[in-house]
């Protein structure tokens, strides 16, 4: 996952091109100091103990919550991105068929999230 970040971030420019894959790499965990996802339980965070390697079977519910943080006093990235912070998260029930993404309905894309802000 920290890899498929990495190239977006050099898509947009927070990375610079050609970053060596380690350097890049080392930057993303910088930026992304969590892991990308974790197990729900009962409440948000109760399954520490469960390793992150066992099989994901039916019934299981997970979140995908990829983030970016770049601090403001970071010079390696662009000045405009200096500051700035997302995380985006879903909850994904694995089911037989297919995982059911259980947040689907909410919002994510700028627009969207751009109308909730006007109306606070």
């Amino acid at each position: 996952m920290l890899t498929v970040l990495g190239q977006k971030l050099e898509e947009l420019g927070v990375l610079q091109a050609k970053s060596t894959q380690r350097t890049a790499y080392k930057t993303v965990g910088n930026y992304c100091p969590h892991h990308v996802g974790h197990y729900l339980g009962m409440d948000v965070h109760d399954t520490p103990d469960i390793s992150r390697s066992i099989v994901l079977q039916p019934g299981m519910v997970v979140t995908i919550e990829p983030g970016i943080y770049i601090p403001e006093d970071d010079t390696t990235a662009p000045p405009r991105f200096r500051g700035m912070g997302i995380r985006i998260e879903d909850d994904v029930l694995i089911t037989e068929e297919a995982p059911v993404i259980l947040s689907a309905d909410c919002p994510k894309e700028l627009f969207e999230l751009e109308q909730i802000w006007a109306h606070h």
